[in-house]
């Protein structure tokens, strides 16, 4: 009898454990669910509606509209793909922490989106049993959120036959937490046709890992974070080509200083475009730091305000916003970097690199800084330096294309051409070494640039601004 008691009160609590938790996590997923649309109808250039169709114990479902006001926006844009773009969508939402549809899972809920697409042009094919678009997100039992979406693969067909979109689709996956977010994506080909001209891409792939919360990201726009963004190959038929896009960029903060900086590289190999040297290798560093994290804030606040102006308005009061701020904004000594623009071809190669900051002088008011005296607060040099084979071939290429058409339409013969290329060159370089703009040291040519309290000075020659 004792256990048959005991195995009865035993089920009794693992049933209690299954069925009585929904009832609490239900209150807090609705909760989660009306933050989130108050939140994103705080904007005016948008909505988003809900309207609950069924609702059990073990879940909810909806159906849902998200409307954003394009021309508001950006006028520009609202003219390409209309004044008011609307997504009809569905969601389930599920409460732990069994967790059932699309497969079984464990934790405090489950939410999923389905943009089925039903009112996308006829012109997009795609499987249409699946949506065409799906995003989920897990919360599991000791809090944290974990998030995937995945884009269908999808074709796009003009009537005349001439045109064709093909995209492979997309997938990622990430989560996020208290303690930070990460997410990772990648698509493998996208191939657009028109008239015989092909623009294909080729291995997107994209990473970010950051130890800042989502939601502080969203409220100041500031966090720390490493990001990484690569792509094996683009090209256009046959005029442009190129391989091994990488892009990183990562960003820090120092809060016992007040301020944030980060970083940014981007590479390339194989640049290849018609009737122009190839860029063996193509890469460029620069950093950024000591810029105000308060400045940073108030101007993300400040953007905000104003995301519901005209473009004229807001372009005024930011104007004077970064008056008012200035010496929030120079306080610290912002710096900006360029640590290497380095491009390597066949004949030679380019380096560039240059640095710039800001430092605080004695007046800070509006008419100082809208006058010639403003120059005192930047401080920059920078240096640049070309191999002279290389500045040879550049040259040359560049005054063969402006000759073209008149060999093309027998203006001037196949050796007129190459004698008068070859004269041009020669002559453009030697006008830029004597008018100052470069100067020749051994095989190569190189110029310099420094601004230091008002004074500039360009290859060491004193200069007015």
């Amino acid at each position: 009898m004792k256990t048959k008691f005991v195995v009865a009160l035993g089920a009794g609590c693992a049933v209690a454990l299954v069925v009585v938790p929904p009832m609490f996590i239900k209150s807090q997923v609705d909760a989660n669910l009306a933050e989130l649309q108050q939140t994103y109808n705080a904007y005016p250039q948008q909505q988003l509606t809900l309207e609950k169709q069924e609702d059990g114990w073990f879940g909810a479902s909806y159906t849902g509209r998200a409307v954003v006001n394009v021309s508001d926006i950006d006028p520009n844009l609202g003219d390409l793909v209309g004044s008011q773009v609307e997504v009809p969508f569905t969601l389930e939402t599920s409460y732990g922490p069994l967790l059932f549809g699309n497969g079984f899972d464990i934790g405090l809920s489950k939410s999923t989106v389905n943009v089925q697409g039903d009112t996308l042009p006829d012109i997009i094919a795609w499987e249409k049993e699946q949506p065409i678009y799906r995003v989920s997100m897990t919360t599991g039992l000791l809090g944290g959120h974990a998030v995937s979406d995945q884009l269908m693969p999808f074709t796009i067909s003009d009537e005349d036959g001439q045109g064709n979109l093909e995209f492979s689709g997309y997938e990622g996956h990430g989560s996020f937490s208290d303690d930070g977010f990460d997410y990772q994506g990648e698509s493998e080909s996208l191939s657009i046709s028109d008239q015989g001209e092909v623009f294909q891409l080729a291995g997107y792939a994209f990473e970010i890992d950051s130890d800042t919360p989502l939601k502080t990201l969203m409220d100041t726009g500031i966090a720390e974070y490493d990001m990484t963004m690569t792509l094996d190959q683009a090209s256009l038929t046959d005029l442009f080509s190129v391989r091994d896009i990488k892009l990183n960029s990562e960003s820090n903060m120092d809060e016992d200083a007040g301020t944030t900086g980060g970083a940014m590289h981007v590479s390339m190999n194989a640049l290849e475009v018609t009737d122009y040297p190839t860029i063996q290798s193509f890469t460029t560093d620069i950093v950024l730091d000591n810029v105000s994290i308060e400045f940073l804030e108030q101007f993300n606040a400040y953007t905000q305000e104003l995301a519901s102006l005209p473009d004229y308005q807001q372009q005024r009061l930011l104007t004077e916003f970064f008056v008012e701020h200035a010496a929030l904004l120079v306080e610290s000594e912002p710096m900006v970097a360029l640590q290497g623009l380095d491009v390597a071809f066949e004949e030679g190669d380019v380096h560039l690199s240059a640095r710039g900051s800001l430092h605080k002088i004695a007046q800070m008011d509006a008419a100082t800084l809208n006058s010639p005296n403003s120059l005192k607060m930047i401080h920059a040099n920078a240096e640049f330096e070309i191999d002279e084979a290389l500045m040879d071939t550049l040259v040359g290429t560049y005054v063969q294309q402006q000759l073209k058409p008149q060999l093309a339409n027998g203006w001037i013969t196949q050796e007129q051409y190459e004698m008068h290329a070859e004269q041009m060159s020669h002559d453009m370089i030697e006008s830029f070494v004597t008018q100052g703009w470069l100067v020749k040291d051994g095989d190569q040519y190189q110029a310099n640039f420094e601004l230091e309290e008002g004074v500039a000075a360009f290859n060491d020659q004193q200069i007015k601004l």
